[in-house]
């Protein structure tokens, strides 16, 4: 096997380790945002469960979480080391690249050199049988004397140029080699611009969710956390809305609701979610607790004298 091709199975070789170093990154990354978006729900349920007064379920719960805190923590410093691994694979492969142009690059340029002594050796041996030819006619051609005068220097002439150009060539082969003269790098041109289509704008509503719920964003799923705000397509809101599992920022429902969490996410993929997109999805009911009591009593809540809640189904 020839250097070339030790040099390119090198390449490939490094190239294929970096692929699968990338690969790798990716894979650890989703999975550190799917144990992220785990975590979210083990915090919620640990919420819940605490509120229901089930101090055992809790307490397997925050076991849970610290577990889940540990795994999170060690693949983020997993990812770190990889990051690392994929900088320096980078640059390995980046100057075996090098290597190879500038190996190939002298390869050319020393084969030139050999072809152009080549051409200049023949030349001086044309030239000097030329003007062993004029010799006889010197004497009597002005114009043959000239030939003769100007082909008796050039052999002179191109030996010297052939000197310069070996020891020029044999330098940029020389620092090609050990580094110290960089190889002419390809020029690659820039792609065609892409033309930007800007996405239609979703109109939102500000929504306080009464129980974990998720949606379609246009081309995403998103999900938010019971007793949290989202932003929801106005259908999806509406609809929320009237099935009893939202309500409007700024509302008296929301004014009674409001615990001031903010936007919670979840992740789409957790267990136990409300679909709001399920065409089958019925009005949501009160499971338990003081609002069940309420809701079973038919209990009305005013709020300056204005009904703001009817506790007969939500």
């Amino acid at each position: 096997m020839s250097t070339g091709d030790s040099s390119v199975r090198t390449i490939k070789q490094l190239a294929d380790q970096l692929d699968a170093m990338k690969a790798r990154r990716a894979a650890m990354a989703s999975s550190i945002t799917d144990d992220r978006g785990a975590l979210i729900a083990l915090d919620e349920q640990s919420q819940r469960l605490f509120a229901g007064g089930d101090e055992a379920g809790e307490a397997t719960s925050l076991k849970k979480s610290a577990a889940l805190k540990d795994r999170i923590k060690s693949r983020e410093t997993a990812l770190s080391l990889i990051d690392a691994e994929i900088v320096k694979a980078t640059a390995e492969h980046a100057e075996a690249d090098r290597m190879q142009l500038a190996d190939q690059t002298a390869t050319d340029k020393g084969a030139a050199l050999k072809k152009l002594a080549s051409a200049t050796a023949a030349t001086s041996k044309a030239l000097a049988d030329l003007r062993k030819a004029c010799e006889p006619l010197v004497s009597d051609s002005f114009l043959v004397r000239q030939v003769s005068d100007l082909v008796t220097m050039l052999p002179t002439d191109l030996q010297g140029a052939l000197d310069h150009a070996e020891a020029e060539v044999n330098s940029l082969i020389d620092g090609l080699r050990n580094g110290s003269i960089a190889p002419p790098m390809q020029v690659e041109h820039a792609p065609a611009p892409v033309e930007v289509v800007a996405k239609p704008a979703i109109e939102t509503r500000r929504m306080l969710v009464l129980a974990d719920v998720k949606w379609r964003h246009g081309t995403e799923v998103k999900a938010a956390a019971k007793q949290s705000t989202a932003d929801m397509p106005t259908a999806t809101a509406d609809k929320a809305e009237r099935l009893g599992y939202a309500c409007a920022v700024g509302s008296p429902g929301w004014k009674k609701h409001n615990v001031g969490r903010g936007i919670v996410s979840l992740h789409p993929t957790v267990t136990g979610i409300v679909d709001l997109d399920d065409e089958n999805l019925q009005q949501m009911k009160v499971a338990f607790g003081f609002d069940q009591h309420r809701q079973d009593a038919q209990m009305v809540e005013r709020v300056n004298g204005v009904i703001t809640q009817t506790f007969a189904g939500f």
